[in-house]
């Protein structure tokens, strides 16, 4: 069968175009042809337009000729150093989310892997045509009108979108998509990563330094894209222009930092908003409604998964999908049980919100690349310079509180300082290097009070101290010899405390810091109590450890398991209703 190309079907719409307008134009009078006159330069600019739009077609096939192509949330197509990305025409306006990580640091002054550039919320975007370019902007989502149109109005007018970032369009696709070469979008300091460079660059006297994005020693380190999640990867250089900096930089005037790109699908059902009450220690995402006429304009939503409720398991529910964390490849094998034995443990809080097999804990596919927002990664870093012991940040959607995602960063340096510092003390060759280090004045320490997510500055070194504390109280009652390491039951039942803390922080709850005054004096060895109630009521408690005196038997260290408090907290955030959670 014949077929005509588009190309020719254009050129032969063109040229009847033409034909018509000439007769037309020969058989009205020029005084009187200011109407046809009008018709024929419509006519004329459509045509234009249709064989530009033609000429976009064409390049659209020379673009891709030979490119690596990655289907999935939004295509993308890479070719010889250039990152191209289509836009659905039907997806203009629309909101997704954008989230951006540090996926390889220096191992100080915050930049450490795994690091979230902004914490809690990712940032809500979406893609605007205005005349010939397509514009990323970012979206408002802090302030709204949700009962009264007018008040809207009025917001829409006070509070607008940032313009990111403006591209060209470079070609349609023939389903109309318009593909964006966006390279120069993420070879920039998109992220506003540079903020903590020019930290890592400061001088002697403490002060940020001076460091600027390098382009030309910047490139696209890596894509993917996947149905509900596009990633893209970035070497940045930032030149700093003097020797010096972070003893982990090769070269302190060219500090590299690989940043990580998430273009996410928003939730297409908004999960069900929880009223958030202050007087429970959840995390909140808090929004300005215009529209009430309450004596406050603030909604404050509680941060949680999302737990679909499906079969039934006598009085509870096992959920469609559990919230799940993987443990990553970096994670020592010694701590991997210990690391899957705290995410677990949280399963006594959700069984008292009414859920059975809540929470669970994978190894992380060998395939997986653990900055994938599709997966919670309890990660493992080994830093120059860490300022901190553990951080547990999480993402959600700014519409709800619902949490999307969660990466947890252990420091292997935190782990290494409890389990040896004792070890040193004991030591006097290395006991004034030792006491330094506890006490977070040597070189060993240098707590970042900016670091996004971080614990208390000085936690990690109070940490460190208790560990030193355990080993010479043991040893004082002959549970320990001097230079031997601290129990194997000790290390695990700090170890499983730390990482439920964290766990905890991304499940939405915060610190408690009464909860070690819950549990009486007489009762702190007790292990049939504290087993039941724990050591102190929540772990979510910055604790010390805690030692049993001369002649007293001893009983837990840390709480290892959800307090009463967790307990509590959990089940108000995630009861299946609003009503259970106000009783």
């Amino acid at each position: 069968m014949f077929r005509m190309s588009h190309q020719e079907i254009t050129m032969i719409r063109v040229a009847s175009h033409v034909l018509a307008l000439a007769a037309t134009a020969a058989v009205i009078a020029l005084p009187t042809g200011t109407a046809a006159q009008d018709t024929l330069a419509v006519e004329v600019e459509e045509d234009r337009e249709e064989a530009e739009e033609e000429n976009l077609f064409r390049d659209f096939e020379r673009l891709v000729r030979g490119a690596e192509v990655s289907p999935g949330f939004f295509d993308l197509y890479t070719k010889a150093g250039r990152l191209y990305l289509a836009v659905p025409a039907d997806r203009l306006g629309q909101e997704f989310l954008m989230d951006t990580r540090v996926a390889q640091g220096i191992g100080a002054a915050g930049l450490f892997a795994g690091t979230t550039i902004s914490t809690f919320e990712m940032d809500l975007m979406a893609f605007e045509k205005r005349g010939e370019n397509v514009l990323l902007v970012q979206r408002p989502h802090r302030f709204g009108a949700e009962s009264d149109d007018r008040a809207a109005l009025a917001v829409s007018v006070s509070v607008g979108s940032s313009v990111v970032q403006s591209a060209d369009v470079e070609a349609i696709r023939p389903d109309s998509a318009l593909v964006l070469d966006v390279t120069g979008w993420f070879l920039s300091d998109l992220s506003g990563v540079g903020e903590l460079t020019r930290r890592a660059a400061r001088g002697s006297n403490g002060q940020s330094g001076s460091a600027s994005f390098d382009r030309s020693r910047s490139y696209i380190d890596g894509v993917s894209s996947f149905p509900e999640n596009t990633n893209i990867r970035a070497m940045l250089t930032f030149r700093s222009g003097r020797q010096g900096g972070p003893p982990s930089v090769a070269d302190g005037r060219y500090i590299p930092v690989t940043i990580h790109y998430t273009l996410a699908q928003l939730p297409e059902r908004p999960m069900e908003r929880r009223v958030a009450d202050d007087r429970v220690g959840n995390f909140m995402t808090v929004h300005k409604d215009f529209s009430s006429l309450d004596s406050t304009f603030f909604r404050r939503y509680v941060n949680r998964w999302r737990l679909e409720p499906g079969e039934r398991v006598g009085d509870l529910r096992r959920p469609v999908e559990p919230i799940t964390y993987y443990i990553d490849r970096t994670v020592p094998d010694e701590y991997r049980g210990w690391f899957k034995e705290a995410v677990e443990n949280w399963n006594t809080a959700f069984e008292a919100a009414g859920w059975v097999d809540a929470i669970r804990a994978l190894d992380l596919p060998d395939d997986a690349d653990p900055n994938d927002i599709r997966y919670s990664v309890l990660r493992w870093n080994t830093s120059d310079d860490p300022g901190y012991s553990a951080i547990g940040p999480s993402k959600v959607d700014p519409r709800t509180g619902e949490i999307l995602d969660a990466d947890i960063l252990f420091e292997a340096n935190g782990f290494r300082g409890f389990r040896n510092t004792w070890r040193n003390i004991v030591n006097p060759v290395t006991a004034a290097e030792a006491f330094e280090m506890v006490l977070g004045v040597g070189e060993f320490q240098a707590p970042d009070p900016n670091l996004p997510g971080m614990e208390l500055p000085g936690f990690g070194s109070a940490l460190e101290a208790q560990g030193a504390l355990a080993g010479l109280v043991l040893a004082a009652r002959d549970e320990l010899d001097p230079g031997d390491p601290l129990p194997d039951e000790l290390l695990r039942q700090y170890t499983v405390w730390l990482v439920m803390h964290e766990v905890g922080h991304t499940l939405g709850l915060r610190h408690n810091f009464r909860s070690s005054a819950s549990t009486p004096m007489d009762r702190l060895h007790n292990t049939e109590f504290t087993r039941r109630n724990g050591v102190y009521s929540s772990v979510m408690e910055y604790p010390t450890v805690n030692l049993a005196g001369p002649g007293e038997p001893s009983g837990d260290y840390y709480t290892h398991d959800a307090g009463s408090y967790d307990r509590w907290a959990i089940s108000y955030a995630y009861t299946q209703n609003q009503d259970d959670a106000n009783d």
